[in-house]
């Protein structure tokens, strides 16, 4: 009669221990696979942002020569092209390395040049 009441909470035991640890990974999984449909997204988008940084220089040149005068366009333009051509690489970079980390917006506007 004991070892039938010993058997029975073990196996008892056996379950509970299961159900939790079967709920655990449940819960965990749920998760990484919800980063995980927007991972390779924000990958793709920080190569797309390594490979497109330089772009914000020209671009930065020409539209402040457009909105002021060719000098400001060469003068300024060229260091907020820098600028943001640093900003748009580093931000890229960033992208590539953590893509796993979930996060809630993108770092920059617009998300890739092209």
């Amino acid at each position: 009669m004991k070892r039938a009441r010993k058997h029975k909470r073990t196996r008892r035991r056996i379950y509970t221990g299961t159900f939790v640890i079967m709920c655990a990974f449940l819960l965990t999984f749920a998760s990484i696979c919800y980063a995980e449909s927007y991972a390779w997204h924000r990958f793709a988008r920080g190569f797309k942002n390594c490979a497109s940084g330089w772009m914000e220089f020209p671009a930065n040149i020409y539209e402040t020569s457009k909105e002021y005068n060719p000098f400001a366009g060469i003068t300024y333009g060229s260091v907020k092209g820098a600028l943001k051509t640093a900003h748009r690489t580093g931000i890229g970079v960033y992208d590539v390395g953590a893509f796993f980390v979930p996060e809630k917006k993108p770092p920059i506007e617009p998300e890739a040049l092209f």
